[in-house]
């Protein structure tokens, strides 16, 4: 039997608990991380955390917890590739798009669009244009 323990990053200071739920639990237990953002790069390029002591002993750190987990996923290839840059062993990433299917899901013609019970109930008129961001860029 397989089982895995999944945590998501952010929150990466969540990892070190997955590591060590999945040594307790044994050899057939593999710790997997998906990456939705790179936290320490985000507070450093932010200036949340500062300075050349701190920047190494976190890089540092993120390195370790990174080189344990069996698998490492994340949403984009870009992200993928920084995850390997960050020590993460190739044959242990994983893309995995958290984002809609473009093939099955797509902007609406304008007949659908005038009459979309969403736009209707918001307001929202038939030539604005929506888009969505989730997330903050911001102190946690």
């Amino acid at each position: 039997m397989l089982d895995v323990v999944i945590t998501v990053a952010p929150a990466l200071f969540c990892a070190p608990g997955a590591l060590l739920l999945g040594h307790l639990c044994g050899r057939a237990t593999h710790p997997w991380l998906p990456i939705q953002d790179f936290e320490l790069d985000a507070a450093f390029n932010l200036g949340i955390l500062k300075g050349t002591r701190m920047r190494r002993l976190a890089y540092a750190w993120e390195r370790r917890i990174l080189q344990g987990i069996d698998v490492v996923s994340s949403i984009s290839g870009s992200m993928v590739r920084r995850a390997v840059a960050k020590g993460v062993v190739p044959s242990k990433t994983v893309l995995f798009p958290n984002w809609v299917d473009l093939d099955a899901i797509q902007p609406q013609g304008q007949e659908q669009r005038n009459s979309n019970s969403y736009r209707q109930e918001l307001g929202i008129g038939e030539q604005d244009l929506v888009l969505l961001y989730s997330g903050s860029m911001n102190k946690k």
